[in-house]
């Protein structure tokens, strides 16, 4: 008979192609005190049967009311939801309360549930970042046939960054998946108007004594076009900066 945490497998019922198993267990109403605990017995193959006071001393204590296991390590899950601040505030204050635990060698901490969730999606959004970075950089780079050109259009997305997130501490808003999409999509305006500013600039080189004028005179030209493109993405943007829904 196999053993289990559920009881002891006695022998399996068959319904078709299908078996059951069926297990021998000990009810729970059986086990309401110590001295029904002692006389349990645990083998009766012999004779003589053995019970759990033969190898066992039955004591009250404290424990667990179940024990988690993730990996063969022992785990204690806490939870809690965060009301009135953000999950990412949330995070901290747990991370600062936990730091202030002294632990023991062999104890550590892990954050699950939608902070980890959170961190996951961070993460991902970090590396599609550097990949859209680096595809629309190659792109530029094979379209224009230089390698500076590209870099000039998108050294403008680091310094576009510093305002975005002057944006977010005025307003009080988290950085969450949807401010990083929004930083992706940035991010492609940015480099868009650089193609329709650099563009011109680098065709009237030629016809002007500096590079310095050659931007100017192409940004007289390109201004309202810029503009039309950014302000469509703004104006198609805003329902979802408003967040008005779940």
């Amino acid at each position: 008979m196999a053993k289990h945490h559920g009881g002891t497998v006695a022998t399996r019922y068959r319904e078709g192609a299908d078996y059951y198993d069926i297990r021998v267990m000990v009810p729970s109403e059986s086990l309401k005190s110590k001295f029904e605990l002692e006389n349990l017995i645990i083998k009766s193959n012999s004779d003589q049967p053995v019970y759990v006071k033969d190898i066992a001393r039955v004591e009250r204590s404290t424990g667990p009311v179940e024990i988690i296991r993730e990996d063969r390590a022992k785990q204690i899950i806490v939870r809690a939801d965060s009301q009135g601040i953000s999950v990412g505030e949330a995070v901290a204050r747990a991370e600062l309360a936990v730091g202030q635990i002294q632990k023991t060698a062999g104890v550590s901490f892990e954050m699950g549930g939608q902070a980890k969730m959170m961190a996951d999606n961070r993460k991902a959004m970090g590396i599609i970042f550097g990949f859209a970075v680096l595809f629309a950089y190659v792109i530029l780079a094979i379209q224009f046939e230089s390698f500076l050109l590209p870099m000039l259009m998108m050294i403008n997305i680091p310094l576009s960054l510093t305002g975005a997130f002057l944006a977010l501490y005025l307003t009080a808003t988290p950085i969450g998946v949807t401010v990083l999409i929004g930083l992706i999509v940035m991010m492609g305006g940015i480099t868009s108007q650089g193609v329709v500013l650099l563009s011109l600039a680098e065709s009237f080189r030629f016809q002007v004594d500096t590079a310095a004028a050659a931007v100017g005179l192409a940004a007289l030209l390109r201004i309202r076009p810029i503009l039309m493109t950014q302000l469509t993405t703004i104006l198609g943007l805003v329902p979802l900066a408003l967040n008005l829904g779940s």
